[in-house]
């Protein structure tokens, strides 16, 4: 799990380390908030797992890289929670976009 989070967090990090208009975003980040809900409707732990786990990678580049020095600090619980809640009202939405916008409203 641990490998899989630093591998996460390292393709997060050259992801954000290129300019917006370039952004190439892959694994669960480059599904949609859609999918993320019918892993949830559908109770598959496994695609569950995936998406928490590539959200926490993301959040774990964001956390090293914040110039302000302002973590995100959420429990898996948590994270699963508010993207269950987000997705589900905005099931278009890249499930990248639905991590940005958590790691926005977490790191003022």
């Amino acid at each position: 799990m641990v490998s899989k989070t630093c591998c996460s967090a390292a393709c997060v990090w050259l992801a954000l380390a290129v300019p917006a208009s370039a952004q190439t975003i892959s694994g669960g980040g480059a599904k949609q908030c859609g999918d993320f809900i019918q892993a949830v409707t559908l109770k598959s732990d496994v695609a569950i797992n995936g998406f928490v786990s590539w959200a926490q990678g993301y959040l774990s580049a964001y956390n090293a890289t914040n110039p302000e020095g302002r973590d995100v600090a959420i429990d898996p619980s948590g994270l699963q929670y508010w993207l269950t809640d987000h997705c589900s009202k905005n099931r278009e939405e890249s499930f990248f976009r639905a991590v940005q916008q958590l790691a926005a409203e977490l790191g003022r």
